[in-house]
């Protein structure tokens, strides 16, 4: 598993000067059979800029927000040959996700904008096709039903800002 995520985080003071409100690790993540997913930050549609008194990623039990909503989160991927189904367990911690029977398979009613910072993963759609993603690639992933698979001997690492969408009927 990789070192413990540093975050910080900036907030304004009572006197309107930008001050750094935290540094050090990042919000305990969800995890299991290798892998991680951890908030690091998350706003509601009431946050407003500079707010620091309170550190909405602290407890949180799901990374999926609401509609309106966002969680900024990194997502640990261990190699297919060391996951066995423990996707669908550390998924299925954050209550959010549409998991499938495949373990892999899901959904989150988001948009998600990611960058896969560490190793290769392989993204897959529900009509089979998948796209290998190299270390500094982005994707959106617009609330379709997708897997990742990592096919490498190392994690995979990404970080991803989640905002929670309605979904079209």
């Amino acid at each position: 598993m990789p070192p413990t995520m540093r975050r910080l985080v900036t907030g304004i003071d009572a006197d309107g000067k930008s001050v750094f409100v935290h540094d050090g690790p990042a919000p305990q993540p969800l995890g299991g059979a290798g892998f991680e997913l951890g908030a690091l930050w998350a706003s509601t549609p009431d946050t407003r800029l500079g707010e620091s008194g309170t550190d909405a990623a602290i407890g949180k039990t799901s990374t999926v927000p609401p509609p309106g909503a966002t969680v900024f989160t990194y997502v640990v991927i261990p190699p297919d040959a060391d996951a066995a189904r423990g996707h669908a367990d550390t998924v299925s911690a954050s209550a959010d996700f549409n998991v499938e029977d495949d373990g892999r398979m899901h959904r989150t009613d988001t948009i998600d904008y990611g960058v896969l910072l560490a190793g290769e993963l392989w993204l897959e759609l529900d009509d089979g096709r998948q796209q290998l993603l190299k270390a500094g690639d982005s994707f959106v992933q617009n609330g379709t039903r997708h897997a990742w698979h990592n096919r490498g001997s190392a994690p995979a690492i990404m970080c991803v800002a989640m905002i929670g969408m309605a979904r079209e009927a």
